[in-house]
């Protein structure tokens, strides 16, 4: 029997399909520049959109190869200037437009696309630098560079919701009549002007695949898992959970009705007393956070955003759950026990 490898879900955000291509191809096919080497463990990334939210499968064996070469890289040269200092010096240059997220022409826009598929490689190298054993291995060493990079990745954040927002709107000033639905155009269709029809739009927002750079519209899981023998990680998602758990991140318990919020887009439905549920937060949603009474998201750990903003607002939160965007809906009444890391739902919406 032939062994499938088994994709973990290690991302869910609310993106254009635009960012998507770019996320892909960034990390899975363009040249890295930091490196000669070529990731082996192909397809590597597998994003599903299910349609509120765009989950990122990742082959975990293609992340520790990544990790292990830049854990190689800082033991051969003693630094992790070779991805921190390209990266600050490019993510400079687009500071101006993923901060102010101006509407561009479609020019303006295809350059700024190409802008940010070229700086994705450092993105990629800094990010899993972060995640990998690097700081453990190397924090009394490297102690002044790990600040830094923790200072780079704080500002950083700020990079990928920023740019997603100026691509958003600046299609949908390009192409006016499509509405939200500009978010299912692949950019070879803007660089083009040859936009699909409403029709075949709508036909990817009910949901896609995209790996091996191409969009799989209309196809299951099953289909995707044959076809590259492979295995998606399946996400609990049911009824009957009436707990679980995260990593606390700050302290506390309260109640609230939950407000799932997968960008900036929902950030409008949250009220005051309510509890964010988030696959991770970032800081276009901070006005949301600051009506919140608690925070859950499904990824992060102690020193990701919504820990950090916790800490800063003082209200409880619960990091890492895994689950918690695919167990609660909006309208459930939850306790939210962050001295114990435990998320207790009261009642249904």
């Amino acid at each position: 029997m032939v062994h499938k490898p088994l994709y973990k879900n290690y991302f869910a955000r609310d993106f254009t399909l635009a960012m998507i291509e770019i996320w892909w191809r960034g990390e899975v096919i363009n040249p890295k520049i930091w490196t000669d080497k070529k990731q082996p463990y192909l397809p590597y990334i597998v994003f599903e959109n299910i349609g509120p939210v765009i989950n990122g499968y990742y082959n975990p064996q293609g992340v520790k190869w990544c990790e292990q070469l830049l854990i190689d890289r800082v033991e051969q040269t003693g630094s992790f200037d070779f991805a921190e200092i390209p990266f600050r010096r490019e993510l400079e240059k687009l500071k101006p437009i993923y901060e102010k997220q101006p509407v561009l022409d479609k020019k303006n826009l295809l350059i700024f696309l190409k802008q940010c598929e070229a700086i994705w490689p450092w993105f990629e190298a800094v990010w899993w630098g972060w995640e990998s054993e690097l700081y453990d291995k190397h924090k009394t060493i490297l102690k002044e560079q790990f600040t830094r990079l923790i200072k780079l990745r704080d500002e950083s954040q700020v990079f990928v919701p920023g740019a997603e927002a100026t691509i958003r709107k600046s299609l949908k000033k390009i192409y006016p009549l499509f509405g939200d639905l500009v978010a299912l155009i692949k950019i070879e269709e803007i660089a083009k002007n040859n936009p699909p029809s409403i029709k075949i739009l709508k036909k990817r927002a009910s949901g896609y695949f995209f790996t091996d750079n191409q969009l799989f519209v209309g196809k299951t899981r099953n289909f995707i898992e044959n076809k590259f023998n492979i295995k998606l990680e399946k996400i609990v998602e049911t009824d009957s959970i009436k707990e679980f758990k995260g990593q606390p991140a700050f302290r506390g318990t309260t109640k609230g009705t939950v407000k799932i919020v997968y960008g900036v887009r929902h950030i409008n439905k949250v009220k005051v007393g309510d509890v964010i549920v988030a696959p991770m937060t970032l800081p276009d949603i901070l006005p949301a956070m600051k009506k919140a009474v608690a925070f859950v998201t499904d990824e992060g750990g102690v020193v990701c955003h919504a820990a950090i903003i916790a800490r800063e607002m003082k209200k409880p939160c619960i990091v890492g759950t895994k689950i918690a965007t695919k167990v609660l809906k909006d309208g459930d009444l939850v306790e939210v026990d962050a001295n114990n890391g435990i998320v207790r739902i009261l009642k249904r919406g």
